[in-house]
């Protein structure tokens, strides 16, 4: 739990328009609030203002992990959430059907090949 974080999310909660409040609090949309960088670290990361279901509060905090597993920790309770990009599943299926292309057309070629010879 950050506390100086807690502290960001509620000053940034009262600049919230009701539009944002509902797409946040219904719809598990992530605000981005901008890029920062902290004390001791190498650059600037993207931070995000989400609604934790587990403690029912507004909490800040940028995204960790890997692209196709990424999550947010609440600044509140600690819990994850999940922040997946939209475009991953899209991107996850067309590597696999890269990787199917790839592997599966010469192989129809040779069995099609297989086939004349007989």
């Amino acid at each position: 739990m950050d506390f100086a974080l807690q502290i960001e999310a509620s000053i940034a909660e009262r600049k919230l328009n009701l539009l944002q409040l509902y797409l946040i609090q219904n719809w598990r949309k992530k605000l981005f609030l901008g890029r920062e960088i902290r004390p001791n670290w190498t650059g600037y990361l993207p931070f995000y203002l989400f609604w934790c279901n587990a403690c029912m509060r507004f909490a800040k905090d940028y995204p960790h992990g890997w692209p196709e597993n990424q999550y947010l920790n609440c600044s509140n309770c600690g819990a994850k959430c999940s922040f997946i990009p939209y475009w991953m599943p899209w991107l996850i299926k067309w590597e696999n059907l890269k990787i199917r292309i790839r592997f599966g057309i010469p192989l129809i070629i040779s069995i099609i090949k297989k086939e004349r010879k007989k």
